[in-house]
């Protein structure tokens, strides 16, 4: 797993002063590369005392070394939240859909949603509204428009027209 290392100038709100950042190929993830990360995040953590951002396509990796997760779509926040509320009740259709992708050993107890659909748009270019629409079967004409708001949603944020709208919009600024 190739990794760096970045040190900030001054501690951060944490007290944190380094973050090491590891990342797996969308291709060459492996076992060894899981064992290696698996092992290594609570000595980085308690030992070095470093924060680790873990940038990975391989969903089943992300579930064992993280806290949080944030999940992207073309380069926008679509959903953040803590490891276990993401994996057990996600709140995005993409994040649902990524979770159903996934390869896993139980398939009797793989989750049930949409799959993705149609051709990813092109990351070049700043569509209006939100960015997975083109693919979202739960897609209606306000996702072609508006650009989605981040909501609070249990213990972390999603972006997404068909969250509740009991939910507590968060102000930018």
């Amino acid at each position: 797993v190739p990794y760096g290392l970045a040190s900030r100038g001054n501690a951060g709100p944490h007290g944190l002063s380094e973050i090491l950042y590891a990342f797996t190929s969308a291709t060459g993830n492996n076992g060894s590369a899981f064992a290696g990360i698996s092992a290594n995040t609570p000595w980085y953590n308690t030992t070095l005392g470093l924060t680790m951002l873990f940038i990975s396509h391989d969903l089943s990796v992300v579930r064992h070394v993280s806290d949080d997760v944030a999940v992207l779509y073309l380069g926008r926040l679509v959903e953040h939240r803590p490891v276990a509320e993401l994996f057990n009740a996600p709140a995005h259709p993409y994040t649902k859909a990524l979770l159903v992708a996934a390869p896993r050993m139980d398939i009797v107890r793989r989750p049930s949603g949409d799959v993705l659909t149609g051709d990813l748009p092109s990351p070049l270019e700043r569509l209006a509204g939100c960015p997975v629409r083109s693919r979202c079967t739960a897609a209606f004409d306000r996702c072609a428009s508006d650009t989605p708001i981040a909501v609070k949603v249990g213990g972390g944020l999603a972006a997404c027209h068909l969250i509740s709208p009991d939910a507590v919009r968060l102000t930018e600024g």
